[in-house]
């Protein structure tokens, strides 16, 4: 087994263990979440129904990188024929699409539950108008990947297609900004509650872990031209 993940050539079997090692953290997070809530509350509310949607797109994201995988994604691409490339392209441009919407749903519910957690009016207010950004920025986030190339071939990026790199740049930024955002809708909403210093800086750290979900965003913006620019796009 140990040979196999370390095939100098392949990165194939590694991508598959990491791709369904996180959807089986995902999985498990949110059932516990789920859990958690049914066993205390004895119902669900608004923002563990919006983390369920996530969850799908989740699994449908990973079910489409062990497609990529199966047609050969993670091995050198000069042995990889036109036919599994294409499928390879296929498998990517869908994933991107049910990725970019399972993270709309993953932030909606954060922010529908920390607007759950007061009656103020005007942190509501601040909360539908952040949910607004949110649902501008997936429809933007999709409507772009969608299109990102001719409408015959929307997954060809060897085709007519915007410029991607710039559009990889666009998306990634966005999304940290919009993690912030959340951020500071609940640092904001702990500043108001009446409480010792100590336990909002508990409740502090429980949402600044958040930013744990902005590094990957962060590294995935420094290699956007490295990986743009390999001759060997598939490894």
């Amino acid at each position: 087994m140990g040979r196999f993940l370390h095939d100098k050539d392949r990165r194939a079997p590694i991508l598959n263990v990491v791709n369904w090692f996180l959807l089986v953290v995902a999985v498990l997070s949110v059932l516990t979440r789920l859990g958690t809530k049914l066993w205390m509350f004895h119902r669900f509310t608004s923002d563990d129904y919006l983390i369920m949607v996530s969850l799908l797109f989740a699994i449908g994201g990973s079910v489409s990188m062990s497609v990529a995988v199966h047609n050969g994604y993670g091995d050198h691409v000069g042995v990889i024929d036109a036919l599994h490339w294409e499928a390879i392209q296929k498998a990517q441009y869908a994933g991107f699409l049910v990725f970019t919407s399972s993270l709309y749903f993953s932030k909606l519910s954060l922010s529908v539950f920390i607007r759950n957690l007061t009656p103020v009016s005007r942190d509501h207010f601040h909360a539908t108008i952040l949910q607004i950004l949110l649902t501008i920025w997936a429809v933007v986030a999709l409507f772009g990947s969608a299109f990102q190339c001719q409408a015959s071939r929307p997954w060809d990026t060897s085709g007519t297609c915007i410029d991607l790199n710039a559009w990889q740049y666009y998306f990634c930024a966005s999304n940290i900004v919009t993690d912030i955002f959340i951020i500071v809708q609940a640092l904001v909403l702990i500043s108001r509650i009446q409480a010792s210093f100590k336990k909002k800086a508990v409740f502090a750290t429980i949402f600044l872990s958040r930013i744990l979900v902005i590094l990957p965003s962060i590294a995935q913006l420094v290699l956007i031209h490295d990986v743009a620019n390999s001759p060997d796009r598939s490894f």
